[in-house]
């Protein structure tokens, strides 16, 4: 669940009704963000209108997972636009999409500053596998710091398994 303002008055209420609500608000929230990031960050003449839908999931499904560290209540879009490395996950994100235009990946690869960053735009992994260790680690550290856990071999284990899945 995507986090929001008075987040623990609703999450006490066990009303399906207020759920739902909640769970609208996410979506409307998540779809404002998504083409907040097209507009200011990825050129939107070259995003088809379905990119936003898909944009919208992969950003639910980021924030509460790799990039749990940026869902928070305050500063909650304003972060995230200034998250060099969540915006450039979400252009090599948006660049596997059907409706992209080819234009996207040939800017993002003549950028020098990007260059780095990007993949292959013919490799099956979407990011590079050192900066996708590199996000493991950071998430698998968050946890471990929200629950108190210091075992290192616990954490190596985590970082493991979510590299080997995200792979």
């Amino acid at each position: 669940m995507i986090r929001l303002p008075n987040d623990e008055a609703v999450s006490t209420i066990h009303d399906a009704r207020h759920r739902r609500a909640q769970e609208v608000l996410e979506q409307v929230i998540l779809e404002k963000l998504a083409r907040a990031i097209i507009e200011h960050k990825i050129r939107p003449e070259i995003i088809c209108e379905d990119v936003v839908t898909s944009l919208t999931q992969w950003l639910r499904d980021m924030l509460t997972g790799p990039a749990l560290p940026l869902n928070k209540e305050k500063n909650f879009m304003e972060d995230i636009l200034l998250s060099t490395e969540l915006i450039t996950d979400a252009e090599i994100f948006v660049e596997t999409l059907p409706g992209c235009d080819n234009g996207l990946i040939q800017r993002n690869r003549a950028d020098e500053t990007k260059r780095h960053i990007y993949p292959d735009p013919n490799s099956p992994l979407r990011v590079r596998e050192e900066i996708l260790r590199n996000k493991s680690i950071v998430m698998v550290n968050h946890f471990a710091n929200q629950k108190s856990i210091s075992n290192e071999v616990l954490k190596k284990q985590a970082v493991d398994h979510f590299y080997n899945f995200y792979l």
